[in-house]
């Protein structure tokens, strides 16, 4: 029954893998699915630039040096 059971599951999810193929977000969201990720710690990828980020980042490495 355990094999059956596993034998399913790795169907599934291989089918899920298969469906997303193309669609990055889609494929990263069935593979952080695989791996137990909460989908909380998804962000919306139109929520922030990367130069947005690359300016916080660096305003917090600023910060640190500054109170060295």
């Amino acid at each position: 029954m355990r094999l059956l059971y596993e034998d399913k599951h790795r169907k599934y999810w291989r089918g899920k893998i298969a469906d997303n193929k193309g669609d990055c977000q889609k494929l990263w969201r069935t593979l952080s699915g695989i791996m137990g990720e909460e989908s909380s710690r998804h962000v919306d990828s139109d929520a922030h630039s990367a130069e947005e980020f690359a300016r916080v980042f660096d305003d917090k490495v600023n910060n640190v040096r500054a109170t060295n």
